[in-house]
């Protein structure tokens, strides 16, 4: 699936809003759908950050529709409670049972709530960004 250009904006755009370092849009299913921010020292996850963020990613689009392992506020947005390895904190929602929006930041220099409102905010952008997944053909009752 190849990243719209309004997902890519709207990215960037929560990325200056929320003071984050990096902004992932993921399919349920874990593909990369769009992202951005600073590159460098969060440009490429080490293991332990990879497996803490599917983790993360895997709850809110399954917290969704049941209960998730991470606690999330009543309009699922979930942070980890440890952080992530190398001292940064990662806020995500679901979007839909679709896909889920993650923002990585530094607790230094934003703060959660921030985030987690910058987040709630562009969820709804988000939504109606996403390439739609092609309807089942229906059997004609012919």
């Amino acid at each position: 699936m190849i990243a719209s250009a309004d997902l890519t904006e709207i990215c960037q755009q929560l990325v200056r809003d929320s003071g984050g370092k990096r902004v992932l849009v993921c399919s349920s299913d874990g593909e990369v759908l769009a992202h951005a921010g600073q590159e460098g020292s969060t440009g490429s996850l080490d293991d332990a950050t990879g497996e803490a963020l599917a983790q993360l990613i895997a709850d809110v689009v399954e917290g969704a529709a049941a209960g998730a392992r991470v606690p999330a506020t009543k309009d699922l947005v979930a942070s980890l409670p440890a952080g992530l390895p190398g001292g940064l904190s990662a806020c995500a929602t679901s979007i839909g049972a679709r896909a889920a929006l993650v923002v990585i930041f530094d607790g230094r220099t934003t703060t959660l709530d921030r985030v987690r409102l910058k987040v709630r905010r562009a969820r709804d952008l988000i939504g109606k960004s996403l390439p739609v997944e092609p309807a089942a053909e229906k059997p004609s009752s012919h």
